[in-house]
């Protein structure tokens, strides 16, 4: 029986040495262990009913956050975005359902730690009521809730315009952010020794070059329309005059009517696109200018 006794509290003993084993090894294993991803719904903000937006670090730096984008505001413009200190409220309901339907789209991208590094950056606390429901913070195409949270925008309309005050120079900006968009094309196909495209297929070539770029055979290409142009495929036209070693001050690309593959000079021009009235010209040299008078627009070499 003593034999027994002492067989039972060894095989216990060798027993409990295994578990205590098994466990340690768990403990280790968790602790290296990749933690599993889990995507996290973007904010519900259906319910918002107020928006209160702040730009940083300033309205003017954030409208134009490039400085070459300083030039498209005369000093009248400037002083008056230097002016306006937000936040801004925004109470207008279909703004806000524009905003809260592009938040709600956006793609789950990890947690971040600390502040926003970058800028410029738009915040925009979110309320119903008189109840701050969130906030977010929008930089880029990157947007960061205020638990930690960051997304990808997969659409940006909505979380543009928000505020009327800033609305017309937005759009101007934007507009010239296109046209540096399709000078970079133009170059990237000048540089293969072909000089531009010819005058009337330019658009289709934009196009094709772009989509073969992205590998993508339907990628939409929104910058050949202005973004305050209303409907049409296309709302610029191109100097035949103008080559790819031509002067750095000819103008290239210009703002016109809807239409497409659309080339001529000064006579299609329109002032129609922008408040106030005036519309972008992209030079050789890749400079976008704001053109408002029919002076101004003369003016510029043409051949």
């Amino acid at each position: 029986m003593p034999a027994l006794c002492a067989l039972i509290l060894l095989v216990a003993s060798c027993r409990k040495q295994a578990e205590q084993s098994e466990q340690a090894n768990t403990v280790a294993s968790d602790r290296h262990a990749v933690p599993e991803w889990k995507p996290v719904p973007p904010p519900d903000l259906s319910r918002c009913t107020r928006l209160e937006v702040t730009y940083w670090p300033s309205t003017f730096k954030t409208v134009c956050a490039r400085p070459d984008e300083e030039r498209l505001l005369n000093d009248a413009e400037r002083k008056l975005l230097e002016s306006l200190e937000s936040p801004f409220v925004v109470d207008d309901v279909e703004r806000i359902r524009a905003f809260a339907d592009s938040i709600a789209l956006a793609s789950y991208k990890g947690r971040f730690s600390g502040a926003v590094a970058v800028k410029p950056v738009v915040h925009v606390a979110c309320y119903h009521g008189s109840n701050c429901m969130t906030s977010v913070s929008i930089a880029g195409s990157t947007i960061f809730t205020r638990d930690g949270q960051r997304f990808a925008i997969k659409s940006s309309e909505g979380l543009e315009y928000l505020t009327p005050q800033t609305t017309p120079f937005e759009l101007r900006v934007n507009c010239a952010r296109n046209l540096s968009k399709m000078w970079n094309g133009m170059r990237r196909f000048a540089e293969r020794g072909q000089g531009y495209p010819a005058r009337d297929e330019w658009c289709d070539v934009l196009v094709r070059h772009e989509r073969l770029r992205r590998h993508i055979g339907t990628y939409p290409v929104p910058w050949l329309t202005c973004p305050s142009a209303g409907e049409g495929h296309s709302h610029y036209a191109m100097n035949p005059n103008c080559g790819a070693d031509s002067a750095g001050d000819m103008v290239l690309l210009f703002e016109t009517r809807a239409g497409w593959n659309q080339h001529g000079g000064p006579e299609l021009f329109t002032f129609d696109h922008h408040d106030p009235q005036g519309g972008c010209v992209l030079l050789n040299n890749g400079t976008v200018e704001f053109i408002r008078t029919e002076e101004e627009l003369h003016a510029l070499r043409w051949r």
